[in-house]
């Protein structure tokens, strides 16, 4: 005779316990596992549709918030163009760099003629005669070498005339290179001092060693930081068919949910100093006007340097239904549109003539596309107001 044991467990008349036969799960549990496998199924297919719906509005989430942009960047460019706008101390947090493109082309216009007219001419003649100073000394080598010093005066005037040179805010170029100037001083100054030193006393082999051996050391330091302004000059240049590609990237499913497509040819073209993010929300606009109210099936986007590589172009070219006359009159005009907001153009404006110095252009008739054509100043005299 057992007796019960443990929970669960029977004892034999050994004295042996063994385990009891698992009962049988209920007969609706598969059942029920097939329901949770069902339940699972669908909801990942509804995660997996609401992910590929919030992909398929990617791209106008991205062109609302370019034109949110946009339409802050136009306000605070027509607020900055009115008279007396500055005097009364405007300013506004959406206002770009502080590195304006017309500021930047005065600045590389104004640092090469110091670096090529003025300073190597005489420090290069300087330097390359100060080897024979030591090793062949003679009437001629003095004379040249006594010339050389006596410019060092007007390369000083020069130089102070260059970071003395107001930019579009009224402060002068010293402002932006306050570390330059104050090294160029320096070692101008030393090699000056030096120079005056031994000018009259150059027939002495010790005072011709000393100013062979400390001159080209002095004017390396000059000339090498002029050479880190250009660097930080250079380093303000876009490449236009990078920022094309990257708008026409942006824009292909639009253009693509339209029935056009995007034919890009761009050819290698110079550098010019902009925004990069600015050029693409300019290019990306015209796009997405294209794909919105042309009714064309291809945009064709062409990009190279003009004749004698003073301008980058862009053209946008498209075969749809162009414009009416009065729609070509009045199609730059702010809040004036087919279907849209009338900010796109103006926009575009406003990036490539008020920020970049540049051109554009429409050309338009109806039933023939329309041509909408930029053209970016590679180097611009802004005292003359043409490249």
């Amino acid at each position: 005779m057992t007796r019960p044991g443990t929970i669960g467990e029977t004892k034999a008349a050994d004295g042996v316990r063994q385990q009891p036969v698992p009962a049988a799960p209920p007969a609706d549990t598969a059942e029920r596992m097939e329901t949770i496998r069902a339940e699972m199924a669908a909801a990942v297919e509804a995660a997996a549709i609401r992910v590929g719906r919030r992909l398929d509005r990617r791209y106008d989430e991205v062109l609302a918030a370019s034109r949110q942009r946009a339409r802050a960047l136009l306000d605070h460019s027509r607020e900055a163009a009115r008279p007396g706008a500055r005097e009364a101390g405007h300013r506004d947090e959406r206002a770009p760099a502080p590195w304006p493109v017309a500021d930047l082309h005065t600045l590389e216009r104004l640092l090469s003629h110091v670096r090529h007219s003025v300073v190597r001419v005489c420090f290069y003649n300087l330097k390359l005669f100060c080897p024979s100073l030591v090793d062949e000394f003679d009437a001629y080598v003095k004379a040249q070498v006594v010339a050389n010093i006596d410019q060092l005066g007007a390369v000083q005037a020069e130089i102070d005339t260059f970071f003395a040179q107001p930019l579009l805010e009224g402060q002068p170029v010293a402002t932006r290179f306050p570390r330059a100037r104050q090294r160029i001083q320096e070692h101008l100054g030393a090699l000056s001092v030096l120079s005056r030193t031994v000018r009259d006393r150059l027939n002495e082999e010790s005072v011709r060693r000393r100013l062979a051996e400390r001159a080209p050391a002095a004017i390396d330091a000059v000339m090498d930081t002029l050479q880190t302004i250009q660097n930080d000059l250079d380093a303000h240049r876009v490449c236009v068919g990078d920022a094309i590609e990257a708008a026409a990237g942006l824009h292909q499913a639009m253009m693509a949910e339209q029935g056009m497509r995007i034919a890009l040819e761009v050819k290698p073209a110079p550098r010019i100093f902009g925004d990069a993010h600015l050029l693409q929300d300019a290019f990306g606009e015209l796009i997405a006007n294209a794909a919105t109210h042309s009714g064309g099936s291809t945009l064709k986007i062409c990009a190279g340097p003009t004749e004698g590589r003073q301008f980058v172009e862009i053209s946008f070219r498209d075969d749809g239904r162009g414009m009416s006359v009065e729609e070509r009159r009045t199609c730059l005009r702010r809040g004036v549109s087919r279907s849209g907001t009338g900010e796109g153009l103006p926009m575009v404006v406003a990036i490539v003539e008020g920020q970049h110095l540049g051109v554009f252009e429409i050309a338009a008739k109806e039933q023939q596309g329309c041509r909408a054509v930029i053209r970016l100043p590679v180097k611009f005299n802004a005292s003359r107001g043409d490249s």
